[in-house]
């Protein structure tokens, strides 16, 4: 059977079918991505994709030529290799905690990493050293006689060898700069506007305009309907600044015509 990604559907050879979430049945259709000024609101990208494509690799493309010194968005582009990129080029980069499935007492969230010793330090205070490579993944283990004497062993590891093993790939350092990051004020101002103006802007053009719908077929066209409704939004929101703008001008009293005062 052809995969979800790659079904080519005879009325719209452009869209694909995708994935959604909770076990629905997959369905049809493009991703659009709005990008957004933060300091006006105003739509400045429109990006149109089929269903099943990456949405993350035509954001990568603007890290790596820095094309905003920063970019706010949610949990899909929370992916190692987009953090050290936006890390390397200077970017600030606003994504959520990477989500790591963590079971037992001791998760690896509670070993700490020391990087003159290169090796882990469990929350019994021993040490995980570096044991091997798998990929682009290091392994850092106990020591067995430290392991086997430790009176948590059953709840820090299931292994057989009843050893406890750490995995650290390549982007790890990259993460732990990004976790303390995100515990700034900078990144909780920039996640609060981003709720305001970008999930704001989805809703007026997927429930207003009724974006969630492709009105036409092809790529060309979808791409078109999206760019036409952030040009709506972007009309409205125009006119707004525009307003603002001058009730700010006229509540700034003009000194040249105040009165004297002895």
């Amino acid at each position: 059977m052809v995969p979800v990604g790659q079904r080519i559907s005879q009325g719209d050879p452009d869209a694909r079918f995708y994935k959604r979430k909770n076990g629905e049945k997959s369905k049809l259709g493009y991703q659009n991505a709005f990008a957004t000024d933060i300091k006006e609101g105003i739509i400045t990208r429109v990006i149109t994709i089929p269903g099943s494509d990456n949405m993350a690799d035509r954001i990568k493309p603007l890290i790596e030529d820095k094309v905003v010194p920063e970019l706010t968005l949610d949990g899909e582009f929370s992916t190692g290799e987009l953090v050290s990129l936006a890390q390397d080029k200077g970017l600030i980069y606003n994504v959520p905690k990477r989500v790591i499935g963590e079971r037992g007492v001791y998760p690896k969230s509670a070993f700490q990493y020391d990087y003159d010793l290169d090796a882990y330090i469990c929350p019994e205070n021993n040490i995980l050293s570096r044991s091997s490579q798998s990929g682009e993944n290091t392994i850092y283990r106990g020591s067995a006689k430290t392991c086997h004497n430790c009176p948590v062993l059953g709840e820090c590891t299931k292994s057989k060898s009843k050893v406890r093993a750490i995995s650290r790939d390549k982007y790890e350092q990259a993460w732990e700069v990004h976790d303390e990051y995100i515990q700034s004020d900078q990144y909780q101002f920039a996640k609060v506007i981003r709720g305001i103006l970008a999930e704001g802007k989805f809703f007026e053009a997927n429930i207003l305009y009724g974006l969630t719908i492709a009105r036409y077929v092809g790529l060309i066209l979808m791409h078109a309907q999206a760019q036409m409704t952030a040009v709506v939004i972007n009309l409205k929101r125009f006119l707004k600044v525009i307003k603002n703008r001058k009730d700010k001008a006229n509540s700034i009293p003009d000194k040249s015509k105040a009165p004297l005062t002895a």
